[in-house]
């Protein structure tokens, strides 16, 4: 079952998310991504923490895992937090590549 079917307006699943975003990572770098269909179409949250500085295919697979979907579009998900890059807030809206490329340069990595 992908994490869209398992969110149902008024379920149990309401408020998981709150459980995955509390378990923040202490040093970083990390993001909580958000899936913004299943947050437009009823209300609900659901996300995770992911390492934003991995490759673009390694954060589009985590993307992909957290959301439940086969195949990851743009306007799909967005950046609601983060850790350990700066207290400069990401975008929200970002691509997978520009999100990449935004962590390393604010961790001292190669873009």
């Amino acid at each position: 079952m992908s994490a869209r079917q398992r969110q149902q307006p008024g379920g149990r699943d309401d408020d998981r998310w709150l459980d995955e975003w509390d378990c923040t990572p202490r040093d970083g770098p990390a993001v909580f991504v958000i899936d913004t269909v299943t947050y437009d179409l009823h209300g609900t949250r659901w996300g995770r923490w992911l390492d934003p500085t991995r490759g673009p295919e390694e954060v589009r697979a985590d993307l992909v895992e957290a959301i439940g979907v086969e195949k990851i579009e743009h306007d799909e998900w967005a950046v609601i937090d983060q850790v350990g890059l700066g207290e400069t807030a990401l975008p929200e809206q970002v691509s997978i590549e520009g999100l990449v490329r935004i962590a390393r340069l604010r961790v001292g990595g190669a873009s």
